[in-house]
């Protein structure tokens, strides 16, 4: 019914101390249960993201890094780390886009070996790449990521 995300670490000492991130299997019973709040879409569109992921293959973790920010998803496979996501419900807010971005460049230059794993933010806007901090970052349409529309 829940899968349990653990914090990335190399570690799986540390990996097992620190706390897990839950998210329901069915955001619709969720939504049934507990009653579905506007407030709650941003969570809501995390958990199908990690619900994708999961199906997708890999193994699968969480992040957090420096100043309190948080990697939404971080995918390993066959021991290395491919792919780091954001899941954000709305782009357009500049503060919004910062924080975003920033937390996946700052993830790729502060986690050891993620030099090489894909960069995205999953979003219901329109798609685009961007360039920062020498790293490139992938804007991907959610709905068309879902569908497995996007390239790559």
């Amino acid at each position: 019914m829940i899968h349990r995300l653990p914090l990335f670490d190399w570690s799986l000492k540390r990996q097992a101390a620190n706390p897990k991130k839950i998210h329901a299997v069915d955001t619709g019973l969720v939504a049934v249960a507990r009653g579905f709040s506007p407030r709650d879409s941003g969570k809501m569109l995390e958990t199908v993201v990690v619900n994708e992921l999961i199906r997708r293959g890999g193994d699968l973790y969480y992040g957090k890094i420096s100043h309190g920010l948080e990697i939404d998803c971080i995918v390993l496979k066959d021991g290395r780390m491919e792919l780091m996501v954001q899941v954000c419900q709305e782009m357009n807010d500049p503060k919004t886009r910062h924080r975003e971005i920033r937390a996946l460049a700052k993830a790729a230059g502060e986690i050891p070996h993620a030099q090489d794993a894909r960069l995205m933010i999953l979003t219901p806007g329109p798609g685009e790449v961007i360039q920062q901090d020498e790293r490139e970052i992938e804007i991907v349409n959610l709905s068309g990521w879902l569908l497995g529309l996007e390239e790559r």
